[in-house]
């Protein structure tokens, strides 16, 4: 029987409306549609990039026993467990959610690098390294991979935008600054003037700063009426310019040292991402004028392809030796191994060091760190040795 669509106009409309009450702005809440980040399984597994992403970082970091199994029964073409499978699906939205969310923060970060350089130091010296673009790409796609495998560090920092975004957005943000504007147009003050007295911070000069500078841009009789305001009430007219200007400085810096602190608090965040690899690969791009992902040292064990093709050439490894040994006899022109043990121990030597020297040249990341050691063990250059027969 073939179902009317419309019985269902109702329920899929619900479904609709609950999706856009769900995916809304990290920052902003504003609507949010998933659009591209709505993967499949498939989709997610398929690119090399996004299976790293999701097993090796985010799955990981939820549950890293679960990811190992699941990563383990992917590898051996074993049949998932009903748990196994809830778990990916709920995972899947997650990450599909998170990598939504992720894109509108980079949206964000990389105007804000300059800002948070100048309250910390250590982003400071990556932006003098490689200027502020090349430290904005390169901390916007670090940011990428703190977000997939540090949840918490992920929420300081869609905490800390969202209280900047409330503050710039505040009402009483905005009434500062209309208040600022207006007193200067009133005073014929400018900013730059306004700036100037202001630099000294806050303190009983800046006062007397502003209160020079508002009673400088009266004219012949106005400074008149202003002494005589001054000696006749001990408040001058300039005094109380001079006061509500200072007052509005008070405030803004009050703003400003507000957003600064959340400045502060993002590069901490970002300061987390600046591991040793990073900040070699920017000492690299900084002496060669190159960009820092050219520079970087790249795990080479992320994926469950790669991670299989180790397994089979551990499964070999006794078919590869006796194919060096076989090629080895041949090219030393040597037809009984039997009767020369030492070049066999000579033989069994080489191949065990190359055999040692791919092993370590593995840089796993993520699940697959805890499966290469489950697979390797402490196997040695000597423990190779000792297997080949």
């Amino acid at each position: 029987m073939a179902l009317d669509n419309n019985l269902f106009r109702m329920k899929d409309a619900h479904k609709r409306l609950q999706q856009k009450e769900d995916i809304t702005h990290p920052v902003t809440d504003e609507e949010m549609k998933l659009g591209e980040h709505d993967r499949t399984l498939t989709d997610i597994l398929d690119n090399d990039r996004t299976q790293d992403l999701f097993l090796n970082k985010f799955c990981y970091e939820q549950d890293s026993a679960m990811a190992k199994d699941i990563v383990e029964s992917l590898a051996s073409d074993t049949v998932l467990t009903a748990k196994q499978t809830t778990f990916l699906e709920k995972m899947r939205e997650d990450f599909n959610m998170r990598t939504a969310e992720v894109e509108k923060l980079q949206e964000i970060l990389p105007n804000m690098i300059g800002r948070i350089a100048e309250n910390d130091p250590r982003i400071k010296e990556v932006v003098g390294k490689i200027g502020p673009e090349k430290a904005a790409e390169l901390l916007g796609a670090e940011f990428i991979l703190l977000a997939m495998s540090n949840t918490k560090q992920f929420r300081k920092t869609v905490k800390e935008l969202r209280d900047l975004h409330d503050l710039e957005t505040n009402p009483l943000t905005a009434h500062l600054e209309r208040s600022v504007q207006e007193s200067l147009r009133k005073y014929g003050i400018s900013e730059e003037q306004y700036w100037e007295a202001t630099q000294g911070g806050q303190n009983a000069a800046t006062k007397d700063s502003l209160d020079t500078l508002a009673r400088e841009q009266m004219g012949f009789f106005s400074k008149a009426i202003d002494s005589a305001t001054g000696y006749v009430t001990g408040r001058s007219i300039s005094n109380r310019r001079g006061a509500e200007m200072y007052q509005n400085y008070v405030d803004q810096s009050n703003v400003i040292e507000a957003a600064d602190k959340h400045m502060k608090a993002l590069g901490r965040i970002l300061q987390g991402t600046l591991n040793k690899d990073v900040n070699l690969a920017i000492q690299r791009a900084m002496l060669t004028n190159t960009e820092v992902d050219e520079n970087r040292s790249k795990d080479n064990l992320t994926t469950i392809t790669q991670y299989n093709a180790i397994k089979e050439e551990v499964a070999t490894i006794q078919p590869r030796w006796e194919k060096f040994r076989d090629s080895e006899a041949q090219r030393l022109s040597i037809k009984n191994l039997s009767s020369q043990p030492a070049a066999l121990e000579s033989m069994k030597d080489r191949f065990a060091a190359q055999e040692f020297q791919k092993q370590n040249e593995y840089r796993p990341s993520g699940v697959f760190i805890a499966l290469l050691a489950f697979l390797f063990g402490t196997r040695s250059k000597d423990d190779i040795k000792s297997s080949l027969k």
